[in-house]
């Protein structure tokens, strides 16, 4: 991704913009916090780290696949004004 940081179609984003964009999504979706962080590749710290090592893959995939229908959602609908996404889409 580093590799595409030029490519981006948005004044000063980085790919880190759109992880951080996928993980608030997320969790506006109703993602649970440790499915999301799975998601990112983050570890879990301090006991649940050390006793719970299920991986979550179909939970991320679920909430993948519930974020990427809510994309296609998004794209038909107008952005209407004073909402969030019309903050995203101005920034086009």
């Amino acid at each position: 991704m580093y590799h595409c940081k030029d490519e981006l179609p948005f004044a000063g984003w980085t790919t880190h913009d759109l992880r951080r964009t996928c993980r608030t999504m997320l969790s506006r979706l109703g993602c649970p916090d440790v499915v999301g962080e799975s998601i990112l590749g983050h570890s879990r710290s301090g006991i649940q780290g050390v006793y719970d090592l299920h991986r979550y893959e179909n939970d991320c995939k679920e909430w993948l696949q519930r974020w990427a229908d809510w994309l296609d959602e998004l794209k038909k609908e107008p952005v209407e004004p004073g909402t969030d996404m019309q903050l995203i889409a101005q920034s086009d």
